[in-house]
């Protein structure tokens, strides 16, 4: 059981880095609350980035903190870590009835196929972050709608940050 564990913590941290690493692949005019902070365009250091690991990160100048995106990326990466690991050492979802490695063999082979796991999370994260673009996008502030628009105010958000509505309804 504690392989397990240590295994679901590896994912987790290996998460972490898919995020990191997917943030830095995709354009950089692309805003995705990991690299720079939204509201003040601060950037973020990369130690800062790969050590705030159960929060998102927060910004030293406006003190908004980021996404959630990396903290899921790392909790589904250790997930998806630990539910290989047990379907291919405890259950022996891979092996063959005629042909029975011996567990050395499963042990050895697991290392690729969680390296594996962790570069198709790498990619299928990068691809989301580039190629999600809204078809509408809605400001609430105090309850209420604010603003309405397309991938236009997308764009404007990213740039301008939320400042003009923190006083709007108020």
């Amino acid at each position: 059981m504690p392989f397990f564990f240590i295994i679901v913590v590896a994912g987790f941290v290996a998460g972490r880095f898919s995020a990191v690493w997917a943030a830095s692949l995709i354009e950089p005019t692309i805003s995705n609350g990991l690299r720079i902070c939204r509201s003040c365009n601060q950037p973020f250091s990369i130690v800062r980035q790969l050590l705030t690991m159960f929060v998102p990160v927060k910004c030293q100048s406006c003190q908004r903190r980021g996404c959630w995106w990396p903290v899921a990326t790392s909790l589904l990466t250790g997930a998806a870590f630990g539910t290989l690991s047990w379907l291919l050492l405890q259950e022996g979802c891979q092996s063959v009835t005629e042909v029975r490695p011996s567990m050395a063999l499963w042990q050895n082979r697991l290392p690729y196929q969680l390296v594996f796991v962790f570069l198709l999370t790498t990619v299928t994260v990068a691809d989301l972050l580039d190629y999600i673009i809204p078809d509408t996008v809605h400001v609430l502030a105090h309850g209420k709608i604010q603003r309405s628009g397309g991938k236009e105010l997308a764009l404007e958000l990213e740039k301008n940050g939320y400042a003009e509505f923190a006083d709007a309804a108020a």
